[in-house]
């Protein structure tokens, strides 16, 4: 067995979120053996909805972000982090976070 996450919708196709969960569900399935060949009924499904739950940056979003941490610099031992600066997936927040942990650790060891 297997467990698969499908995330369906987005910025680009707001119309998704306003599908009723058996269209929804059809979509996805067909998804599935379109990209992966999978025909098989599932054991179990579920369908969380989340509007508006992935934040958009805007143009100009990276140079907002360069004036924030340029300023953060005036108060050292301010470490800033989370989704609305370098990436808003789990995996763009991981790799934040250990960057963070090293600053932070190299932040302590030299203000012992």
């Amino acid at each position: 067995m297997i467990l698969l996450r499908a995330m369906c919708g987005g910025w680009n196709r707001l119309d998704i979120a306003s599908w009723d969960d058996e269209h929804l569900i059809q979509a996805v399935r067909a998804e599935l053996q379109l990209s992966m060949g999978i025909t098989a009924e599932p054991i179990f499904q579920r369908i969380f909805r989340w509007d508006r739950a992935i934040p958009q940056y805007r143009l100009g979003h990276l140079e907002n972000v360069g004036w924030i941490e340029e300023r953060s610099r005036l108060y050292p031992g301010l470490f800033l982090a989370g989704n609305a600066y370098h990436g808003v997936a789990l995996n763009d927040c991981t790799e934040q976070a250990e960057k963070i942990s090293e600053q932070v650790t190299s932040f302590l060891s030299k203000n012992k």
